[in-house]
């Protein structure tokens, strides 16, 4: 088992934020809803109320900040309206798990862009694996996200379809926390995985490129990348053809998420066994 020592907790939010938070609220009205298929900003400012003109002005507001084409279905917004008046005055709209976007419309147009306050939690979790160890996490409720992670880590060490009953692992990670509730993982600091018998160790240390993996003699854990594919007009053809840039790396990883495809023909899918996850390379 690797020992670490405990984190703290996040800290509540204090009353009297609490009640701020309160008194604003209760100066208005408001409504939370889904971003439905083929909604737009301006359609649901439209109907509620707001001229063209300040939908306009919005949209310049957010140049910069977020790009307003990007709303998703299924994405929650909150429309706020002022009690006395009835006018819209706030659409907040949810961008991400990590940020929210506030468009002001009333007395004047603003647009700002808010990202959430992240705690982060070191955590460390052991198991046995039986069959394999997606099962072994489902099993045990585990982020199933420390799955893929664990198969980057050991991707060279380790052949994960070849998994033996009686394989061990331990790990010690940091979990997201927003507003009191788990997000995602962050990352891993320290894993072991035993498997027939042998025991293989990864450390996470950053050398000022981002964190690499080292094994508990100092080793390098070597991950397989390509340099950044930089897309370039040809002056002569027009066309765009891609160059290595060496200066930076994209390391590859398995069961990528990125351009929608049918798989043997019929089968819909937008994961894909070797990937980058920046840009848009995809194996």
């Amino acid at each position: 088992m690797i020992r670490r020592p405990p984190r703290s907790t996040p800290k509540p939010s204090s009353a009297a934020s609490d009640v701020y938070k309160r008194q604003i609220l209760d100066s208005f009205d408001y409504s939370t809803h889904k971003i439905k298929w083929g909604q737009s900003f301006s359609d649901i400012l439209s109907k509620n109320g707001v001229s063209n003109q300040k939908i306009y002005d919005a949209s310049l507001s957010a140049r910069g900040i977020f790009n307003l084409n990007k709303i998703k279905k299924g994405n929650s917004y909150t429309l706020f309206f002022e009690k006395h008046s009835k006018k819209l005055s706030h659409f907040i709209y949810q961008s991400s798990k990590y940020d929210y976007v506030i468009c002001r419309v009333h007395p004047e147009v603003t647009f700002s862009k808010v990202d959430k306050q992240i705690s982060y939690i070191e955590k460390e979790i052991t198991g046995n694996i039986q069959s394999s160890l997606y099962l072994s996490f489902s099993e045990n409720n585990y982020p199933i996200d420390l799955v893929n992670l664990m198969v980057d880590v050991f991707a060279w060490q380790i052949d994960f379809f070849r998994i033996n009953p009686g394989d061990s692992y331990s790990i010690v990670y940091t979990e997201e926390i927003i507003e009191g509730e788990f997000v995602g993982v962050n990352r891993i600091k320290a894993a072991r995985i035993t498997h027939n018998d042998k025991p293989y160790f990864a450390f996470a240390y950053d050398q000022g490129l981002g964190y690499d993996f080292f094994d508990d003699e100092g080793k390098f854990h070597f991950r397989p990348f390509i340099y950044r594919q930089e897309a370039v007009r040809d002056p002569k053809t027009l066309r765009f053809v891609y160059k290595g840039d060496k200066s930076k790396k994209d390391f590859i990883y398995y069961f990528v998420k990125g351009e929608p495809y049918e798989m043997l023909g019929f089968i819909k899918s937008d994961i894909h066994f070797f990937g980058v996850k920046e840009g848009k390379l995809f194996l």
